[in-house]
């Protein structure tokens, strides 16, 4: 995967700085701080809580899984979409390459990030298009826990159309026909055009809970 790459301290300057700007937004004017909210609009590089170790242990059939997501990166077969039950580990081997990648990528939780570009095209969100364009990889969790309405139908397929032939992940419960039920065919098809990754087996977190009888 030649364009896979640790980079820690890539993500500890952009944590850094993204804390120095938070601690500054209260003494900025609101146009100051619409100009900041602006300048970050989708850098949200830091990943999930529970996900900043992810191991490969947590994955199953690990060997197969690099295997195919090494074919993934040297064909650029993308989009990559990782689907399979809940708990199976789609996440936490998105996190693994996320973590990896040379340069910046971006992280979202799909249905919020849709929900974010619909409310923002209303007012022009030609900074946050530029980002999603040109991100090294752009990384999309949890797509479809949600009904999308109009406005998340057409975010979604602007993402498609701004990453096409680009790095492009996405997780999913959700088979591409049981997705197909949410969205139409023009996103199906995007979908099906890349990598499907089924990740399959028994609910890791179940096996890892414990009961304590009182």
């Amino acid at each position: 995967m030649a364009e896979l790459k640790a980079s820690g301290e890539e993500f500890g300057q952009t944590e850094r700085l993204a804390a120095i700007l938070e601690r500054m937004r209260p003494k900025l004017t609101r146009r100051e701080q619409a100009a900041v909210s602006e300048a970050t609009a989708g850098q949200h590089v830091r990943l999930p809580e529970g996900y900043e170790h992810a191991s490969w242990d947590r994955v199953n059939q690990p060997d197969r899984i690099q295997s195919a997501v090494k074919t993934v990166w040297a064909e650029r077969r993308f989009p990559l979409y990782i689907h399979g039950p809940t708990g199976t580990g789609k996440s936490c081997l998105a996190a693994l390459v996320f973590s990896m990648l040379h340069q910046m990528p971006m992280w979202r939780r799909a249905d919020e990030f849709l929900i974010d570009i619909a409310t923002r095209r209303a007012d022009g969100w030609g900074a946050l298009k530029e980002k999603i364009r040109h991100s090294p990889c752009l990384f999309l969790d949890d797509l479809g826990l949600r009904p999308p309405t109009e406005s998340m139908f057409h975010a979604l397929f602007d993402v498609m159309e701004l990453r096409a032939n680009r790095p492009l992940v996405i997780c999913s419960n959700k088979t591409l026909s049981q997705l197909a039920a949410l969205y139409d065919d023009r996103i199906i098809s995007r979908l099906s055009a890349g990598t499907q990754l089924l990740i399959d087996g028994e609910d890791r977190r179940k096996a890892t809970g414990r009961k304590i009888r009182a």
